[in-house]
């Protein structure tokens, strides 16, 4: 019985290393999304604040995320910058 019960051992650390692992993963890929956010967004709002005002105005439906943006107002640019593919 003692056998069984270092496997069952052996088996619980392993499940906590995988748990350990994937729960790093998935900060590791939160933080890189989070990432593309912010540098999509200070794009947007440098070279197409008519997007943004756009978004803000029409887009967002959440009562807290419209609140976000309570009293900013985006940039002027003179021209909308053209994005080049």
């Amino acid at each position: 019985m003692k056998r069984i019960d270092q496997l069952k051992q052996q088996r619980e650390d392993l499940d906590k290393k995988i748990r350990a692992l994937a729960s790093q993963d998935q900060r590791a890929e939160r933080k890189l999304d989070d990432r593309r956010k912010v540098i999509l967004g200070g794009w947007l709002i440098k070279h197409r604040p008519d997007l943004i005002k756009n978004i803000i105005d029409n887009g967002l439906t959440r009562d807290q995320d419209k609140a976000a943006f309570e009293g900013w107002t985006p940039p002027v640019t003179a021209e909308p910058t053209e994005v080049k593919s």
